[in-house]
């Protein structure tokens, strides 16, 4: 589990969607709890994002990027944390999946 966060933390690419999401949490930084908690209760909402520039974690209907983002963006403003805890929880969610399935085997 310390590795898959690890690699999280550590991943380099400079192009794709780790590109866009550092984009979006460098916005990320500067929301509010209000600006959360607007976003988050009107995820389904197409309208909600007419006062907040575009980016990839506003703008799908995704609770988990989007909370996952804003929750360690109020600790640091390095992206790498949110890349790490998500694929801690990746990780941990496979093996628990797997776990499952071994166990109804």
């Amino acid at each position: 589990m310390a590795f898959s966060f690890l690699y999280g933390y550590t991943v380099f690419v400079s192009t794709g969607d780790i590109a866009r999401y550092k984009s979006a949490y460098d916005q990320m930084v500067y929301y509010t709890w209000a600006d959360f908690t607007f976003l988050f209760t009107n995820l389904f909402n197409p309208d909600r994002l007419a006062f907040y520039e575009f980016n990839v974690m506003a703008v799908k209907p995704d609770a988990f990027a989007l909370t996952v983002g804003f929750l360690t963006s109020r600790i640091t403003e390095n992206p790498r944390l949110f890349w790490g805890v998500v694929s801690f929880i990746n990780t941990y969610l496979i093996f628990k999946f797997l776990n499952t399935i071994y166990k109804e085997i």
